[in-house]
């Protein structure tokens, strides 16, 4: 009896084993597809219509990241390809593209360097990020930044190695000049009569200098002058490649404001008329200063103000900058 039971267990159980509905089972999924997540920078290749082949676009966090504005109508783009740095320029209204350019020699990412008491680290390069470009017809200057940053780290700049600054004109490399750490890094570019001013600062921020380049990327001289690239200033504008005209307030006792000439390479005063403060202008108003033409040596401005109050007001304002000198309307 044993037996016979022992037969029909065993039977029963080669059935349900050999049962072919499988409708509620889920199906396997191939290990290789749990990796093919959707590309972050689809939406922007296609909008761009970029697709070269192994192109990887990359920024610090996200897709918008890997964009830098070099002004409101034009944009630049940034990957590797082969582990060579590849950028584009393009109109972002009608997306024609001004600049395709890829650099011959592949990015550094093992780096090496040097922790203090001769104790040495080697760290790898995880990300490539520009952060500031200028564009002047066919000629181009930017910034690269190379860290080690982890995604997840709010800090990307605890972790800098090393920045390029590239000049390539008619899409052909000029310069490239590096600055690794501990030395100061680049970071902010403005156009500057024929060329550009470069602002590079301490890797903890408590230092600034600005170099003077040319539009191919030769360096001409270093400022004394702290033109303060990259913050708010009221107004600063070259002369000529050494000389500027700064329109400045003064706060020690009551708001006053006044022009200065000044050599930034140097930094010395060509004039000042501090001493003759623009009294049309309120203490303490805010104000929207632009220059709206330079004709020779007169140059003229449009101040508009706002009190705290609420009260507004215009001030049209002539300056000789050959002898600081000035008029109002």
């Amino acid at each position: 009896m044993k037996k016979i039971l022992s037969i029909i267990c065993l039977a029963c159980l080669f059935s349900a084993c050999g049962h072919d509905d499988t409708s509620d089972l889920e199906p396997v999924v191939p290990l290789d597809s749990l990796y093919n997540e959707p590309d972050p920078f689809s939406e922007i290749k296609e909008a761009y219509n970029i697709n070269k082949e192994g192109l990887k676009i990359e920024g610090w966090e996200n897709p918008i990241d890997s964009i830098c504005q070099v002004d409101s109508g034009t944009i630049f783009i940034h990957g590797r390809i082969d582990g060579k740095l590849w950028v584009g320029c393009y109109d972002v209204a009608n997306k024609t593209q001004y600049l395709d350019w890829t650099e011959s020699e592949k990015l550094d990412t093992v780096v090496t360097y040097h922790k203090g008491y001769g104790e040495y680290e080697t760290d790898n390069i995880k990300r490539f990020k520009i952060t500031d470009v200028y564009k002047n017809r066919d000629n181009y200057c930017f910034i690269l930044d190379a860290s080690a940053l982890d995604l997840s780290d709010p800090t990307p700049y605890s972790f800098l190695y090393y920045t390029h600054l590239y000049f390539i004109t008619d899409g052909i490399l000029n310069k490239k000049h590096t600055r690794k750490y501990p030395e100061m890094r680049f970071n902010k570019i403005e156009p500057w009569y024929d060329g550009v001013l470069v602002s590079a600062i301490g890797w903890s921020g408590s230092e600034t200098k600005t170099t003077c380049y040319t539009l191919t990327g030769d360096s001409l001289f270093t400022a004394d002058f702290n033109t303060k690239l990259g913050e708010d200033k009221l107004y600063l504008s070259p002369v000529n490649r050494e000389e500027a005209i700064i329109f400045n307030e003064y706060r020690k006792e009551n708001y006053s404001y006044y022009f200065r000439r000044v050599n930034i390479k140097t930094g010395e005063s060509v004039w000042s008329n501090e001493g003759k403060p623009l009294k049309q202008l309120p203490n303490k108003a805010k104000i929207n200063f632009k220059e709206i033409k330079k004709s020779g040596n007169i140059w003229e401005f449009i101040c508009d103000y706002i009190l705290y109050d609420g009260t507004k007001g215009t001030v049209h304002i002539f300056l000789n900058i050959d002898s600081g000198q000035f008029g109002l309307l």
